[in-house]
């Protein structure tokens, strides 16, 4: 078993570690491999885990690893499937726990990465060890998520400043490409009319008039998907989730998108069936995946709905010819239409773009698979929010959370039985309380001084109840 390696300049020599390899302009991911190595070096731990937060929908991802690997690093998972992770967020604090189940006692530690009042992620990490992570250890591990949480946020925003700069140029030249056809149409039937109206039957005036007003609607409906992804890319769509039901609501977006066509379209959701999501962006996935169903696919065409797995399942299936194989991978991509598509019917080849960019919105995605026997289904795939996962998963924390369960120190002999820690609506106090919090409020230097007078004070639990953190420097 490793024994615990923190001494009272263990917290310096970390913070230099991090500090060194933290280069400038290196990405999030990078950033906490490297983080995750110096930790591993400095405190002897057997595994330490980088992980992002997606707030949006409720999940983690394991992005970076030092020490033991794990198969699950590219998966994301609900947070409430990690309950140490759930703990430390919920006490925005470093959070200690221990198991014996295998035969050997292993303390873990999950440590939330808060910048502001948002948290980016965590750092976790285990070791097995007969007594618990000592305070030396718990305040090196807090300061360097202070400098982490910092340095990760800046790795971020220049990541994200990155993005942008390209989605803008993209934005650019396809918005110019995409308005010079109609436009041109526009303009030409526009000199025709006052040119040589007056010379024209009364047959050719009106239908010019009905093609510049065909080609009027065609740069509006453009425009505004124009305006929907420039949004997207500026992240300034916010998302309002609210309960849901669905078989109302689908019926009357289908009813909308559909038009005469409304009997070709079958809705087959439970009447029961509710969601957490938002109803605008619904309303946007739904209709382009319909509209694409009619347009491009075969009747009939089927909507239907399920809660499966921690996920919302909305698919759209027609009985069409399908997608073919070698235009899958271009099939979300902006202004891309196949070479049929061009020949059957009308379109900027925005709508699919559309609808996965507000289901990632939400957290969730659109994904496309063939029809069986024929035909094409588009999946809009959306997370449970936080509250909806927390209560699916509520049997299988209850089982198995114990895992890393907190306890004050550890027995003499390692324990067969993990002991149950004390749940979020009961009376005891929380694992991971800060003596003041906040300090986070008035700034990480404010933070750090803070620190150097009024040292942090972690504690534990032991049966529901407060414990300091026992010290062994």
């Amino acid at each position: 078993m490793t024994e615990p390696a923190a001494t009272p300049g263990t917290t310096v020599q970390l913070i230099r570690r991090v500090s060194s390899r933290a280069e400038a302009g290196v990405s999030p991911t990078v950033l906490l491999e490297r983080v995750c190595e110096a930790v591993v070096d400095a405190l002897a731990f057997d595994r330490i885990a980088g992980v992002r937060y997606h707030t949006r929908a409720g999940e983690v991802s394991e992005v970076a690893v030092a020490g033991i690997p794990s198969a699950k690093r590219a998966e994301r998972r609900p947070l409430a499937s990690v309950p140490l992770l759930a703990e430390a967020l919920d006490a925005q604090n470093l959070v200690f726990a221990s198991d014996g189940r295998a035969g050997e006692l292993t303390w873990a530690f999950a440590l939330p990465l808060i910048s502001g009042e948002r948290c980016l992620g965590f750092l976790s990490g285990k070791r097995r060890q007969v007594v618990p992570p000592d305070k030396i250890e718990g305040e090196a591990l807090a300061i360097v998520g202070i400098v982490v949480a910092a340095l990760l946020e800046s790795a971020l925003a220049r990541e994200e400043a990155q993005r942008l700069d390209v989605l803008k140029s993209e934005f650019i030249a396809l918005a110019a490409h995409e308005l010079r056809n109609p436009l041109s149409g526009i303009y030409g039937i526009c000199v025709t009319l006052d040119e040589r109206g007056d010379a024209l039957a009364e047959r050719d005036r009106l239908a010019l008039r009905a093609a510049l007003r065909e080609q009027a609607a065609q740069v509006r409906t453009l425009v505004e998907q124009l305006l929907d992804l420039s949004r997207f890319d500026l992240a300034a769509i916010e998302v309002a989730p609210v309960p849901v039901r669905l078989r109302p609501r689908i019926e009357e977006l289908v009813s909308m998108a559909a038009g005469a066509r409304r009997d070709a379209v079958t809705v087959a959701v439970a009447s029961d069936l509710e969601a957490v999501v938002d109803p605008s962006a619904l309303d946007r996935m739904l209709s382009n995946l319909v509209a694409n169903a009619l347009r491009h696919g075969e009747p009939p065409v089927t909507v239907s709905a399920t809660r499966r797995d921690t996920h919302l399942r909305l698919a759209v299936e027609d009985r069409g010819e399908g997608v073919r194989r070698e235009f899958v991978p271009r099939l979300f991509d902006r202004f891309t239409r196949s070479a049929e598509a061009r020949g059957r019917a009308d379109g900027s080849g925005l709508g699919l773009a559309i609808a996965r960019a507000y289901a990632r919105a939400q957290g969730g995605d659109i994904v496309y698979e063939p029809a069986m026997p024929h035909g094409a289904r588009f999946e809009v795939v959306l997370p449970l929010r936080v509250e909806e996962a927390a209560d699916r998963f509520l049997e299988g924390i209850e089982a198995s959370s114990s895992s890393f369960q907190s306890t004050a120190s550890a027995p003499s002999t390692p324990s067969t039985t993990p002991s149950r820690t004390a749940e979020p609506n009961r009376t005891a106090p929380r694992c991971g309380t800060r003596r003041s919090r906040v300090v986070r409020s008035a700034g990480r230097l404010g933070l750090l001084s803070s620190f150097a007078r009024n040292r942090l004070d972690f504690t534990q639990c032991r049966n529901g109840r407060q414990s300091p953190l026992s010290s062994t420097a």
